[in-house]
């Protein structure tokens, strides 16, 4: 260096301390500890917007200017729906004390024990009048909390604030909106269906005040296309088959539900007549129709060659050839929920009165459309009272009575008693009435 050939020195970096890696505990705790400020601030923020009194209140019943009487809350089916298409719980007052000597019971259901389309003469409504004729000494407080729109997963959120308003009996008729509603499958798109604990961990979320804040702030700055109406391209998208996997969680779901309603229920020291349900058979069609999956071109062309000879066998009159061909047509896909329609629609005006039920039957179960609550729900119900063996629950199996109350008329649930799919006449609201009564 003294002589020039070699370049001045230079100071030596101190050498980089390299931390020892994490541990997995550890990185645990980090993990954790991050998490819990996280769950502090969101508790806070909620907190704080509950205390300025923002957002709506999800539960079902809200008290009144005086704190002494309840009603329903308009807003409880935001949770679940769009604002623009929600629907809304029929208007009712109860005091939040129940009266010395009333006997309270109360509704639970959708649309079809709400009432509709005039709940003002729904079968509720009959039966508070059967009983207060039977019983004049005594007081009913009949409550119908059913909604239209709403079904199990909602169904049970309803059922917990009425088990705390001192009950005596539960009326329970559900079963319409499990397959095609809230929480319902949809091809070809992510759900949450098949994971019931996610979607009740959603579900909660969604009623919070931050996440309506959330909302209100998406819908204030962020310009969304007006919502798809639910036309007929709508509905032929979400065409489900009745053997598709996809519709096993729909019933899995259910028994869920229905099993926490009725603990639920009858922990409150109240009875409950848990129902299956009825809905039109005979002169309501399938809305949709799949072939099997598994069918091939071929057996598919010789098919559809059966059923339009058997089309045009109906259209001339000729019910016997007509159901000869479907009958072909069957044996080679009897998934067609429009062929089982006709096949019970032939039957019944040859006499065939026990394969016309059968088949009437078989075209609701494999509706791909499945609007009314089919066998294999009323099943679940029937299931589910059974293995329950409490003398405080009874089975009311009101699609076997209707069936039955039919056949005694030559025929099957139909226009009678169904405005449509599953909604009553007065005749049918009159009909449940008095079974319920009986059970009541």
């Amino acid at each position: 260096r003294r002589l020039g050939n070699l370049p001045p020195s230079r100071p030596q970096p101190p050498a980089k301390h390299h931390p020892a890696p994490l541990t997995w505990r550890q990185r645990a705790l980090r993990l954790g500890a991050g998490l819990g400020v996280s769950l502090v601030l969101l508790l806070a923020v909620e907190t704080g917007l509950r205390l300025l009194g923002y957002g709506y209140s999800p539960r079902f019943f809200v008290k009144t200017g005086d704190g002494k009487m309840l009603t329903t809350n308009r807003r409880f089916g935001w949770q679940f729906m769009p604002r623009e298409t929600a629907t809304q719980p029929w208007p009712l007052r109860i005091s939040l004390q129940k009266p010395p000597g009333v006997l309270r019971i109360f509704v639970l259901g959708e649309s079809a024990a709400q009432g509709t389309p005039s709940p003002t003469f729904g079968f509720s409504r009959i039966l508070e009048a059967m009983l207060e004729r039977q019983y004049p000494a005594a007081r009913f407080e009949v409550v119908n909390v059913a909604m239209r729109g709403i079904n199990s997963h909602a169904i049970r959120l309803v059922a917990r604030e009425c088990a705390a308003l001192d009950p005596d009996l539960f009326l329970i008729y559900m079963g319409n909106n499990e397959t095609i509603g809230l929480h319902a499958p949809e091809p070809g798109r992510f759900t949450l269906t098949p994971y019931p604990r996610l979607l009740r961990a959603s579900q909660w979320a969604r009623a919070t005040r931050l996440a309506q804040l959330v909302q209100d702030a998406a819908r204030a700055f962020i310009k969304t296309p007006a919502r798809k109406q639910q036309d007929m391209d709508f509905f032929r998208k979400s065409r489900l088959a009745a053997d598709s996997p996809e519709r096993r969680p729909v019933y899995d779901n259910f028994r869920d539900n229905l099993r926490e309603i009725l603990d639920v229920t009858l922990a409150s020291g109240a009875k409950t007549v848990l129902s299956t349900v009825s809905v039109n058979l005979q002169d309501f069609p399938p809305l949709a129709s799949l072939h099997r999956a598994d069918l091939a071109p071929e057996a598919l062309t010789q098919w559809e060659a059966a059923w339009t000879r058997g089309l045009q066998a109906e259209a001339s009159g000729a019910g016997p050839q007509a159901l000869a061909h479907y009958l072909e047509a069957a044996r080679l896909d009897d998934h067609h929920a429009e062929l089982h329609f006709r096949m019970a629609r032939a039957c019944h005006a040859a006499g065939q009165a026990d394969p016309a039920r059968r088949h009437f039957a078989l075209a609701r179960d494999w509706d791909a459309l499945q609007f009314r609550a089919d066998a294999r729900l009323n099943r679940i119900t029937r299931e589910t009272a059974a293995s329950r063996k409490n003398p405080q629950l009874e089975l009311l199996d009101i699609e076997q009575l209707f069936a039955d109350e039919a056949a005694r008329m030559g025929g099957s649930p139909g226009a009678a008693w169904f405005h449509e799919h599953v909604h009553l006449t007065f005749d049918g609201d009159y009909l449940l009435a008095r079974l319920f009564f009986e059970a009541a």
